[in-house]
């Protein structure tokens, strides 16, 4: 099956060793930069701003699939941390926006929804 036919029905997740992809690229000069979780990947790209535009405009039940749908990308306990996301540079250029190196004392975001969508999180 083309990858491009009928993009959103067929679900293209695959499993990669981060590793040795980072690895296979010690030979070509390329750097590579994470994996970081999914939460941490669309939360630093801005998804809560965009959620926020996406509810302003919204009306009745296409808000609450707005509000389920980031939920569920960045939920730390299911899309948020399952998936992972890692950048690949041509060359070393140094830290790379949003895999940056992160403080050993902050903490993954919260399972939940994201901040600002009107509902609240259990902690």
């Amino acid at each position: 099956m083309d990858i491009f036919d009928q993009p959103g029905s067929s679900d293209l997740t695959a499993n990669v060793d981060f590793t040795y992809l980072s690895e296979s690229l010690d030979t070509t000069g390329s750097k590579s930069h994470g994996p970081i979780p999914q939460s941490q990947f669309l939360l630093a790209l801005g998804l809560e701003p965009r959620m926020a535009k996406l509810l302003a405009s919204a009306e009745g039940e296409r808000k609450e699939d707005i509000r389920k749908g980031a939920t569920r990308l960045i939920d730390t306990l299911g899309m948020g941390s399952q998936y992972q996301i890692m950048g690949i540079e041509p060359d070393n250029e140094g830290e790379v926006y949003p895999f940056l190196p992160t403080p050993t004392s902050a903490a993954a975001p919260a399972a939940g929804t994201p901040a600002g969508s009107g509902e609240s999180t259990a902690s």
